[in-house]
């Protein structure tokens, strides 16, 4: 991370070069379960999305191409927590919290990935990367069982430390 934080503007003319061999790196992040991770200590490969970010961030990069680099990087994040909110409706009390945890990375991955865009960057010079965050936020926020999956992730574990004290999915 320090050598991309030091470099990062000099990294610009190579972003197509660093994506495309991050590809096979980034689809099995986007697509394992996070159960199945082979990452050392206690990474969990959203470094890898904070680095991007911090490159891809930059006012340097132009808006077009700015834009595209993250739509690819958001659109499998998102559908990551689609399919791990649509698969923990139906997964077993064993494979319920890996499904979550799936949900989890996703979210963390988006969070990492923003840290490079600066506040100036998506409020004022390029409003439409904001919005391309501020769309993922709300379709997290509001996605219509997240919050239901999250409340009975909670009632389970509950249940679990505290057999008499449960919360109720509503």
């Amino acid at each position: 991370m320090r050598v991309v934080k030091l470099l990062k503007s000099k990294l610009v003319p190579f972003i197509d070069e660093i994506l495309r061999n991050l590809q096979d790196t980034l689809s099995q992040l986007t697509t394992m379960n996070y159960a199945s991770r082979e990452l050392s200590g206690t990474e969990d490969g959203s470094h890898i999305f904070e680095a991007i970010g911090l490159i891809i961030g930059l006012e340097d990069v132009p808006a077009e191409k700015q834009s595209k680099y993250l739509s690819l990087l958001l659109t499998p994040l998102c559908q990551q927590i689609e399919a791990g909110v649509q698969q923990a409706k139906v997964a077993n009390s064993e494979d319920f919290p890996v499904k979550i945890a799936n949900i989890q990375f996703a979210i963390v991955a988006i969070n990492a990935l923003s840290k490079g865009f600066s506040e100036r960057l998506v409020t004022g010079s390029r409003p439409g990367i904001g919005l391309m965050f501020k769309q993922v936020c709300i379709k997290i926020v509001l996605f219509p069982l997240i919050n239901h999956v999250l409340l009975c992730n909670l009632s389970f574990n509950v249940f679990v430390l505290n057999a008499t004290s449960t919360v109720d999915c509503i």
